[in-house]
């Protein structure tokens, strides 16, 4: 299945409620898009990649003191709590400003957004 593109998702990580968006994926798999949490604005996604093999989003989320490292994978939203959600995502990211603990779990539910 291909990254649904555009899109936009209800995103939830370390127990925060983040918006993210996909704007596009391009044919090399270099994906753009956006993130925001609680805080006016978007932080741009960076080093983002869809790989349609292994069904993964990849990307960085930069800070003023390091970055995150993010991970998801894609499947299908069939049962989730509310009709209009299409889609899912679920991973990992690594934030090494918080040790001992450096990788925390995410989910995410979706929508075509276009």
């Amino acid at each position: 299945m291909p990254l649904p593109v555009p899109s936009a998702w209800d995103l939830r990580a370390n127990g925060s409620e983040w918006d993210l968006v996909i704007q596009g994926v391009d044919s090399n798999g270099n994906a753009t898009g956006w993130i925001r949490w609680g805080l006016p604005g978007q932080t741009n996604i960076s080093n983002a990649s869809w790989s349609e093999s292994a069904q993964a989003l990849t990307f960085d989320l930069p800070f003023d003191d390091g970055v995150q490292h993010w991970t998801g994978f894609l499947f299908n939203a069939v049962g989730t709590p509310q009709d209009s959600y299409q889609f899912a995502m679920a991973g990992t990211s690594v934030d090494e400003r918080f040790p001992p603990r450096v990788t925390f779990g995410w989910f995410a539910l979706g929508w075509m957004s276009g």
